[in-house]
């Protein structure tokens, strides 16, 4: 027995990979390690690529390599439908900081900070979010219903959003901010059918503000052949790329 934990104490942790398509995979699915190593960096990693790729990323960026494992970190035992998944990066270069970022996005009413992408926002916090803020505590968890506008559709869905504080350079953070589907999305067109949904977001400090980088993957089946499954997810590139931009809005005018 001594010997299993002195084993389990010593293990490495696991490597983070260095490509975008890899990492943002890897981010989500070690979101909650105790061990913060891997996370630390893993947001290293990131933004070193980011440091020579970003402006691949202002307009979208296809992450479609993704492991099944990613998927079970938060909906272990269910059949997942790889074949249709599909996933894109978008970043934005943020002219306020971080931590105004943070405040924005766990604490004000979202569906004020997005009007254009919310039709309605409602959460419950199921741990305290009054110690996140001061760094007194790391993690905050919610439960959420929102009714989504993607111009072509709404969507309503109920998801588990997570908030996380992760230090990779000493007084240095980065928000990890991560969301699935709890149950299964309803379309407001029964044209589309959304079973799976996943999202990464990081925000780190950047050249005077922050960068903040969003990745979503759906996996959706469009039923009439009306449009195809790439314009679904087009549509949520449209709304990361204005979540940025609607940020630094509400930021600036509160």
């Amino acid at each position: 027995m001594l010997s299993l934990l002195l084993l389990t104490a010593c293990r490495k942790p696991e490597e983070a990979p260095t490509e975008l398509s890899e990492l943002a995979g890897f981010l989500f699915e070690h979101f909650e390690d105790k061990d913060t190593r891997s996370l630390e960096d893993g947001v290293v990693n990131l933004k070193s690529w980011l440091g020579g790729n970003i402006d691949e990323t202002l307009d979208g960026y296809k992450v479609l390599d993704i492991e099944e494992s990613v998927l079970d970190s938060v909906n272990p035992g269910r059949e997942h439908d790889l074949e249709n998944l599909g996933g894109a990066s978008v970043a934005y270069e943020a002219t306020n900081n971080t931590a105004d970022i943070a405040r924005t996005l766990l604490l004000e009413e979202q569906e004020e900070v997005f009007p254009k992408s919310y039709k309605a926002h409602d959460r419950v916090y199921r741990t305290d979010k009054t110690c996140f803020m001061p760094h007194e505590c790391d993690f905050v968890d919610t439960d959420n219903r929102v009714e989504a506008d993607y111009v072509i559709l709404s969507v309503n869905t109920h998801s588990t959003a997570q908030y996380r504080w992760i230090e990779y350079d000493k007084d240095t953070y980065a928000l990890l901010h991560r969301a699935w589907l709890v149950d299964e999305a309803v379309a407001s067109s029964d044209i589309v059918d959304i079973d799976e949904q996943i999202y990464l977001g990081v925000t780190m400090p950047w050249q005077g503000g922050a960068v903040r980088l969003g990745t979503t993957w759906v996996s959706a089946v469009i039923l009439d052949g009306l449009f195809s499954e790439d314009t679904v997810l087009q549509q949520m590139i449209n709304a990361m790329g204005n979540e940025g931009e609607a940020l630094d809005k509400y930021i600036d005018e509160n």
